[in-house]
């Protein structure tokens, strides 16, 4: 877990009943946000949808990609920036475990913040506390970015960032309530989906960073000491269980059509299995050993052309929590994903 100190919030606003119930505000200050002495050079994309890019080296080098990427942002250049009319919903991690709440994202709200954005980190019940477990959580998180969205004092456009668990609700958030692609109409582009309504209205993209994005996959590496299974409810499975690991949903549907037959993964949970309706910038550190990159790369595999705008980068020799160090190369790149979805940017 990242433990870099941060600043503390300017304000904080409740979006529900109980200590969860809230989320941390910080607005748009003049300075330099840190010393990014490393870079962050972009390699030619090696697969459709995708975007390698190497963290060695020195200055801000970028060998090809998109026109626009590769720009430094004001905390390299010491420059004061101006306050944006952008608004980035942080949704921290922690494997939905009450042990983990929103202060470790305070480096990286505070970095957003000096670099010119308006910013809310939320708060939400996780697995043990009142409300927490599934739907709790993610029910929790779609009403505080639905009040995010619906805050007079927070500028439009939304852009919501999640890491490692906050990844995953935020994809959440951001697909269709319609767990069932077939027979859903609608046209696909850059600006999202139209005709198909999304969990949270008015988000102008999502960047899930290390997102647990798959969680028939996460469960089966057993990822956070089974951590699906704990959000979900289910019992732990035995280390000696055999688990399919060539492919997350392979397997033809038996019994209770809302779960996977041979996980027991709610279908209503898992973004990897529903209709991304809002443009999605995934982040992936390359050496991520808590959540590995395949995980990214499984969910891209699984979007179709019904899905919004999907593309991944990933981030080479960064590790799960170098995406949230604002100290860190990585921190470029998520600040360029989150230009990237502002309309207009």
């Amino acid at each position: 877990m990242l433990e870099r100190v941060g600043p503390e919030p300017d304000r904080v606003v409740r979006y529900a009943e109980g200590e969860t119930g809230i989320y941390e505000v910080w607005e748009p200050r003049a300075g330099s946000a840190h010393d990014l002495s490393s870079s962050a050079g972009r390699a030619a994309a090696d697969s459709p949808g995708r975007t390698d890019i190497s963290s060695a080296g020195a200055g801000l080098s970028w060998s090809s990609g998109s026109p626009g990427h590769g720009k430094p942002t004001p905390a390299d250049t010491g420059d004061v920036p101006p306050a944006r009319a952008v608004t980035v919903a942080l949704v921290h991690g922690g494997f939905w475990k009450a042990a983990y709440d929103r202060t470790h994202l305070r480096s990286l709200a505070g970095a957003l913040a000096r670099d010119g954005f308006h910013v809310a980190s939320v708060e939400y019940p996780r697995v043990g506390m009142p409300g927490g477990g599934w739907p709790g959580t993610g029910d929790a998180v779609a009403d505080a970015l639905t009040a995010i969205v619906a805050d007079p004092s927070l500028p439009s456009p939304v852009v919501a960032v999640g890491h490692s668990a906050g990844g995953h609700l935020v994809a959440w958030c951001a697909s269709s309530p319609t767990t069932a692609t077939a027979g859903i109409t609608g046209t696909a582009g850059t600006a999202g989906i139209t005709g198909v309504r999304a969990r949270v209205d008015g988000l102008a993209g999502v960047v899930p960073l290390a997102g647990v994005l798959d969680l028939v996959l996460a469960d089966r590496q057993s990822l956070g000491d089974q951590a699906v299974r704990a959000l979900v409810g289910l019992p732990r499975r035995h280390e000696s269980t055999p688990r399919d690991e060539a492919g997350a949903h392979g397997h033809e549907s038996k019994g209770d059509p809302a779960a996977d037959p041979a996980d027991g993964i709610p279908v209503d949970a898992d973004p990897a299995r529903q209709r991304l309706v809002v443009p999605s910038v995934l982040v992936h550190g390359a050496d991520d050993m808590n959540v590995p990159l395949s995980v990214s790369e499984a969910y891209l595999a699984s979007r179709t052309s019904d899905d919004a705008a999907c593309r991944l980068v990933a981030v080479g020799e960064a590790d799960h929590f170098a995406l949230i160090d604002p100290l860190t190369p990585a921190y470029t790149v998520v600040v360029e994903a989150i230009e990237s979805l502002v309309p207009g940017g």
